[in-house]
């Protein structure tokens, strides 16, 4: 079973681990791939929640320290294994990292939705800025480096 930066949304962390483990058989595997409070996403979040009316469900009770909701039921348990990893973000520009996720990040596509100019002109503003201080250039492109936990629990 799989979930790359999907349940980490989820309202309630510690019913959907619950569920996580009644529908995996003994033996079985769960991998999940939650974005960090601390690494480039989990910033932007941090950003865009701000500017929400109605904030998304918080991705940092997945996968932040020193205790996340995520993993309360079972982080403890033998098999639980979570690895920090990262994933590198590639874009032409600050602005093109900005139209991609206004495009498909839904947390991003709802704050859009309601703000007004001058609340979308300092969002915009707000992340380019974070992009390119996360960010390095590399043969003219963006290159971020965007950190990730990695759990993976082997059911009994």
């Amino acid at each position: 079973m799989l979930s790359t930066f999907g349940v980490m949304f989820t309202r309630n962390p510690t019913r959907s681990a619950a569920e996580l483990l009644r529908v995996c058989r003994p033996g079985g595997r769960i991998g999940l791939a939650n974005w960090t409070p601390e690494g480039f996403v989990g910033r932007m979040f941090r950003i865009v929640a701000a500017t929400s009316r109605r904030p998304p469900a918080s991705p940092h009770r997945w996968s932040g320290a020193p205790k996340p909701a995520s993993r309360s039921s079972w982080a403890q348990e033998p098999g639980v294994v979570a690895t920090r990893r990262l994933f590198t973000l590639r874009y032409r520009s600050p602005a093109d990292f900005f139209d991609t996720f206004r495009t498909l990040y839904g947390p991003l596509v709802r704050a859009w939705e309601v703000l007004d100019e001058d609340g979308r002109t300092s969002l915009r503003s707000q992340l380019e800025a974070l992009a390119n201080d996360a960010g390095s250039r590399r043969g003219g492109a963006l290159a971020v480096p965007s950190e990730y936990l990695e759990v993976v629990a082997t059911r009994r």
